[in-house]
């Protein structure tokens, strides 16, 4: 383009994830096993979705970057017959949730607001969004059969009210279960006989991260904006229940706890003080000066 044009380079990156994890043994004849039984489900997934606009062009440069992420994920593990066994029953479930959306602004940022009142986008961060959530519904719908329980992009208002323009949108929605059950119902309870210990446990830990970079430089007469708006919404269950039988055993746990992960960390030695080249090292610090 040449000096004068005005380059739209809108940018979005969508992840929809619908994930499910079970381990059953569903109602049925009596389950009789001579040693221990158990039922384990584990989950372990991680979602990363970015939006970065780069944009170079003349006075305006336009560079809108929507990131969405909506992740509806669950792990069970369920015991609904009678049972009888020689040694422990354990019915366990672990899920580990992880998701993150980044949304980062081109070089010169958005446009900004047209400066009326009561036009069509003083609300625009929130149709940007909604517009973004409803054609990821449409296409979930076409290829999988099923939309998303999230039809509603959460609200990017404030007490100052709505955000009419924003350079970066970042929309992350976590939705996750985590279940380990035995359990009848109120005309078929259960009866469950072990020789060992019963436990019924569920370990969930749900890491959800919004990021918007709203960066933006003006050059010239040119005008640009950059804001930036993240959003994120975790709505996480764990459940560990017991409910319509009647449980004989060596002890009975019933737990909903906090998933551990593990993580590598390398510990390297630096020299503080280097007495040869009369430095004192105070740490990664850009600009300092003394």
């Amino acid at each position: 383009t040449d000096s004068s044009a005005t380059v739209v380079t809108p940018v979005v990156a969508i992840s929809l994830v619908f994930n499910d994890t079970l381990a059953e043994v569903g109602a049925g004849a009596a389950l009789t096993a001579g040693g221990a039984l158990t039922l384990d489900a584990k989950h372990d997934t991680g979602t990363v979705t970015r939006a970065e606009g780069d944009a170079e062009g003349g006075n305006s440069t336009i560079g809108a970057s929507l990131g969405l992420t909506i992740s509806e994920e669950t792990v069970g593990a369920s015991l609904a017959r009678d049972v009888t066994v020689g040694g422990a029953l354990a019915v366990k479930s672990e899920g580990i949730f992880r998701s993150r959306t980044k949304a980062a602004a081109s070089a010169k940022g958005a446009a900004e607001d047209d400066g009326a009142d009561e036009s069509a986008d003083d609300d625009g961060v929130n149709q940007q969004s909604q517009a973004q959530t409803d054609f990821a519904n449409n296409q979930s719908g076409s290829r999988r059969g099923g939309a998303s329980s999230q039809t509603e992009s959460p609200d990017a208002s404030s007490s100052e009210g709505s955000m009419s323009v924003a350079a970066a949108i970042g929309v992350n929605v976590a939705i996750t279960g985590t279940s380990a059950s035995i359990g009848g119902t109120d005309a078929d309870p259960l009866t469950v006989t072990a020789a060992g210990g019963v436990t019924v446990q569920a370990a969930a830990q749900t890491d959800a991260i919004a990021e918007a970079d709203g960066s933006a430089t003006t050059t010239g007469d040119g005008t640009s904006i950059g804001a930036a708006a993240a959003l994120n919404v975790a709505d996480t269950t764990n459940t560990a229940t017991i409910t319509h039988a009647d449980v004989t055993a060596d002890g009975v746990t019933v737990e909903a706890k906090t998933a551990e992960r593990d993580f590598d960390v390398e510990a390297e030695e630096l020299t503080t003080v280097d007495y040869e080249a009369n430095t004192i090292y105070v740490g990664e610090q850009e600009g300092l000066t003394t």
